[in-house]
C-alpha cells in the first residue's frame, strides 16, 4: 500500500475505470481524456494511496481531510483491503496535519457505512440519498 506516485498511473488509470463503470458516476462511460485528467490531478496532488487491488483518494483544506472515493475490486472484497486503504489514507492526513476527516456515502450502500462506523466515523447528518460521516483522527 503505496502513496501514489507517477508510475502508478497505468494502473491507477484502469482501477478508475473500473470504479467508474461500478459507480455509473457518469451517464456513459467517459471519456479516457476525462479519465486521464481525473488520474493526473490525483498523482500530482499525491491525493491516492493504491493498491494492486484498489485504491483511496482524499483531500484536505487545512485541518480537515475528505476521503473521496474507496474502491476494492470485487473479488478482493471482505479481505480487510477497504480498511487498510482507509487508515493508510487517515495517516497520511494526520501527516498533513489534519484533526479530523469526513466523507460521504450513498444510503443504499449499508455495508461500506458498516465499515465506515466500524472504523470511528460517526453518522452526522443525512441528506436525501448520502449519508455523511465524520472522524476526530
Amino acid at each position: 500500500m503505496n502513496k501514489i506516485i507517477p508510475s502508478d498511473r497505468e494502473h491507477f488509470l484502469n482501477l478508475y475505470r473500473l470504479y467508474d463503470i461500478a459507480r455509473k458516476k457518469w451517464e456513459s462511460i467517459p471519456s479516457s481524456e476525462k479519465l486521464e485528467s481525473v488520474v493526473e490531478t490525483y498523482i500530482r496532488n499525491e491525493n491516492a494511496i493504491i493498491h494492486k487491488h484498489g485504491f483511496v483518494t482524499f483531500n484536505n483544506k487545512g485541518q480537515v481531510g475528505q476521503l473521496e472515493n474507496l474502491f476494492v475490486e470485487t473479488k478482493n472484497r471482505g479481505e480487510g483491503l477497504g480498511t487498510k486503504l482507509i487508515l493508510s489514507a487517515e495517516l497520511e492526513l494526520l501527516n498533513r496535519g489534519c484533526l479530523s476527516a469526513f466523507l460521504f456515502n450513498s444510503l443504499s450502500n449499508s455495508q461500506i457505512n458498516q465499515l465506515y462506523s466500524k472504523l470511528g466515523y460517526d453518522l452526522v447528518e443525512t441528506g436525501r440519498e448520502v449519508y455523511k460521516f465524520t472522524k476526530k483522527l
